[in-house]
């Protein structure tokens, strides 16, 4: 089993700790990232976030999604969550913040991933520097995901 630190923005820890969001978008992920890993996810500093690691969740499944098609982001979404029976809160996928977030990832030039998530937890805040690869201490949080050797926590 692989470990990752995924960098989430405050507005989007809260929603994933509460339930709401249950599936993170990225433009890119790692290769060796698949079902059953686990990734730490360090709220960022930015909009009064803890700049901290403040969870975990375990990798359900990874989608590839196809980002425009005839130029209207719904039509993607709503195929990709047709086509994976992904369970999710249908009220903030479907607003305004949502499409923003999505367009502002890539959402209509290319590809975008989405990393499925489930077992989300909360843990006591942890420094980045607690966390390693290659057996040496991060001195920063990655800009979006980064693989991690197996914490001692």
């Amino acid at each position: 089993m692989n470990h990752f630190v995924l960098s989430v923005n405050p507005e989007y820890t809260k929603l994933i700790f509460d339930g709401t969001k249950c599936c993170e978008f990225r433009k890119r992920i790692p290769k060796l990232m698949s079902p059953g890993d686990t990734l730490w996810i360090y709220e960022t500093k930015n909009k009064g976030g803890v700049g901290k690691v403040i969870g975990k969740a375990t990798v359900k499944s990874i989608d590839d999604i196809r980002s425009a098609k005839d130029g209207i982001v719904e039509h993607v979404f709503e195929d990709w969550k047709t086509e994976n029976s992904i369970e999710y809160n249908m009220e903030w996928y479907t607003n305004d913040a949502f499409m923003n977030y999505f367009e502002s990832i890539g959402g209509c030039s290319g590809f975008v991933f989405s990393i499925n998530i489930d077992n989300i937890e909360t843990i006591t805040p942890l420094d980045i520097s607690c966390f390693a690869k290659n057996s040496v201490s991060l001195k920063r949080p990655p800009q979006s995901i980064q693989q991690i050797d197996c914490p001692d926590i």
